[in-house]
């Protein structure tokens, strides 16, 4: 808007140029809130800069902060929505059916549930509690979970303490036997509890119907 080149100490152009308005320097084409994918010169973006866009797939006006959005909020929320539904079932149609396999944690995609949180469920029976109960599509699949056991290593602990310490600290470091035993006791009487669990997107699990999982249809 009124967009106005800025000259070197020669008086010569420097093809920067300025927006009218905010006083905003731009100095790549691509710096604009345009309406489109094409490259401009600095000058049109310099003069597209404190315009109103339009929305390029609904076509309404937006407020663009100076940014590089070319979609207003609503469209480019719906827009992002629907990337992920494809990735989502882009995953889903990659990994293998586990589902007469496994018996164990799930995950579900989109998800901030489950009993454990994050779109984690300890099982079915706590995926399809939790379905009965909340609104929103009904997925057909879930994804499997793969342990990951975390474990002291007084070793380990060891070498971290001794990282930043004198030459050799580590080596003169004792361990004694029954701190060894206290560790692998530590380990054992916790194993459930440090035990996470990740996403497998390797293998989905079918989570069954309504009727086949005994839940009455609602009474109309």
């Amino acid at each position: 808007m009124h967009a106005f080149e800025l000259y070197n100490e020669r008086h010569e152009p420097t093809g920067i140029w300025c927006c009218g308005k905010c006083r905003r320097l731009t100095l790549s084409p691509l710096w604009t809130i345009g309406n489109d994918s094409e490259p401009k010169s600095t000058r049109e973006a310099a003069e597209l800069c404190c315009t109103t866009p339009k929305c390029k797939t609904c076509g309404s006006e937006f407020d663009p902060s100076h940014s590089q959005r070319v979609e207003c909020g609503k469209c480019e929320a719906e827009r992002r929505t629907l990337e992920r539904a494809r990735a989502v079932a882009g995953r889903i149609s990659k990994a293998d059916d586990a589902t007469g396999n496994y018996d164990g944690p799930l995950y579900m995609e989109d998800s901030g549930g489950g009993d454990w949180g994050e779109g984690f469920f300890s099982s079915m029976e706590a995926l399809l509690d939790y379905l009965e109960y909340h609104d929103g599509d009904r997925p057909q699949w879930v994804f499997a979970c793969t342990p990951q056991d975390c474990k002291l290593d007084i070793d380990d602990m060891v070498e971290q303490l001794t990282s930043d310490g004198y030459e050799d600290m580590a080596d003169n470091i004792h361990i004694p036997a029954s701190l060894r035993e206290a560790v692998e006791e530590f380990n054992r009487v916790n194993e459930t509890a440090l035990r996470l669990w990740n996403t497998d997107y390797k293998r989905k699990i079918r989570v069954p119907s309504p009727v086949a999982a005994g839940i009455a249809p609602p009474i109309e």
